[in-house]
């Protein structure tokens, strides 16, 4: 009977071609379902943190629990958490009772992370990255720095442990998971599909401006937040339209998510995540040109160009109302004449401070992560033990802020910790996942959110990471 089985005979070897083809095409209809199944299951697992929540703080508190269960996983359910946690900590209070947990809750995933990839780690050894030795490097000459200077060292380590520790986490996450650059295009593409969907209804309503009554905010506490989330999307999502292979996929799916996610940029008036969004653009469109080509930047601008004589009829035809709404983009306070006063007004305030300070302290800033003015340093401490767990300080220009605590000498180190992190996504061929990484570091601009790994900076970082990966990935097909 074995050898029967092992010898086929004429009649099968004769089907044999019919077999094959049948069997292709049973692979194609399995991956095809198969990649159906692995967009539901990212879109469900979007969804439900969107829609449990909305149960009340008692079942938001129990998402933030399950997540913590899920980092446990290893790397890449890990990632999957911190994504997830970032959305339940931006969600808007005009649509959802946050819990009175939630900032400690949202540690306890953090470290649940955390732990799982130092463990996958020391599990799976191998060489770092060299992003992680920068990392390491900027947090040690910081801890030095603000232990010799800052007025609250202990605000200046925490934040320092938390921020080291969180990226490095993340980074290595994405290491250990560089093959898997389909899996996180997938999960993030599905991320902003379900979070821009849900949010576009709020455009028509009160509770989508609810911050200032005028800047779109979307499902977030704030249209700043929502501009920094879509900016790398709006970035991404264009080169993608241009080299995606599958046109059904660009034509049903990826134009119209670019539309939605445009529109409620322009809406959100956070001019940090449009600017972020069109420099990433034009930058990897310059050095595209440079290193490969016209190529597709061609069909771009071929594009546009038919574009153009309809888009000058349409604002011809209602230029009053575009210079209004232009004019209020670019000023976007009242009682603002000019550029300049909004300016100042917005970032050129703060960073006169920041100036000021690092003018006073050129060597040695005035401490990681404390605020430029010691009077308005608000410091949430846990009530068992006294340690610092919230301490929020808003600054403008990251680069600007980074002289201010940690100096000429914090700064160099911070200059290759960037330098190192875009490296890979600058290398060969400038590709999509350029444009995604290149964006999200492209946001610090406007606002200092690199290190507040309990706020934006842990979105900022896990889109770093999600470049990054899918670049490796596609140099490695």
């Amino acid at each position: 009977m074995p050898m029967r089985d092992a010898r086929p005979g004429p009649r099968s070897a004769s089907a044999g071609p019919g077999r094959a083809q049948s069997a292709a095409a049973t692979g194609v209809a399995d991956a095809s379902e198969s990649g159906v199944r692995q967009w539901s299951i990212a879109a469900a697992k979007v969804i439900a943190c969107l829609v449990l929540p909305l149960a009340g703080p008692a079942a938001g508190s129990g998402v933030y629990l399950l997540l913590a269960v899920w980092a446990l996983g290893g790397p890449r359910r890990s990632i999957e958490a911190l994504t997830l946690t970032w959305l339940l900590n931006a969600l808007n209070p005009g649509v959802y009772s946050i819990s009175p947990q939630s900032g400690i809750l949202r540690w306890v995933v953090i470290a649940a992370a955390i732990l799982s990839v130092f463990v996958a780690v020391v599990r799976h050894p191998g060489r770092l990255p060299r992003t992680i030795h920068w990392l390491w490097g900027f947090g040690a000459v910081a801890a030095g720095l603000s232990l010799l200077v800052s007025y609250a060292p202990d605000v200046s380590l925490f934040k320092i442990v938390i921020f080291v520790t969180g990226a490095s986490a993340i980074l290595m996450a994405f290491h250990l998971t560089r093959d898997q650059g389909d899996c996180w295009r997938r999960w993030f593409l599905t991320l902003s599909a379900v979070f821009c969907l849900a949010s576009l209804p709020l455009i028509v309503s009160p509770v989508g401006y609810l911050v200032n009554g005028t800047g779109f905010q979307g499902l977030t506490y704030h249209p700043q937040t929502y501009g920094v989330f879509l900016a790398p999307f709006v970035a991404w999502l264009p080169v993608l339209v241009l080299t995606e292979t599958d046109a059904r996929v660009r034509r049903w799916f990826l134009i119209p998510l670019l539309t939605i996610a445009i529109v409620s940029l322009v809406a959100t008036q956070a001019r940090t995540g449009v600017l972020a969004a069109g420099a990433a653009l034009a930058l990897i469109a310059a050095r595209s040109l440079s290193r490969q080509g016209i190529g597709m930047w061609v069909r771009l601008l071929v594009s546009t160009i038919l574009l153009l004589p309809v888009c000058a009829i349409v604002i011809w035809l209602n230029w009053e109302s575009v210079n209004q709404a232009a004019m209020g983009f670019v000023l976007k306070r009242e009682g603002v004449s000019d550029v300049s006063e909004a300016f100042y007004q917005s970032r050129g305030g703060g960073l006169e401070v920041l100036l000021q300070n690092f003018t006073a302290h050129p060597w040695t800033g005035i401490g990681f992560g404390v605020s430029s003015n010691p009077a308005t340093l608000v410091v949430e401490r846990d009530p068992f033990i006294g340690l610092p767990i919230s301490a929020p300080v808003e600054k403008g220009f990251t680069l600007f802020a980074v002289l201010e605590e940690v100096g000429i000498p914090g700064f160099l180190v911070f200059c290759g910790l960037v330098g190192s992190t875009l490296a890979p996504l600058l290398a060969g061929t400038v590709t999509a996942p350029t444009a995604f990484g290149v964006a999200a570091i492209l946001t610090n601009f406007g606002e200092a959110m690199l290190f507040a790994l309990s706020g934006n900076g842990l979105l900022v970082w896990l889109l770093i990471g999600a470049a990054r990966a899918m670049k490796s990935s596609e140099t490695v097909a």
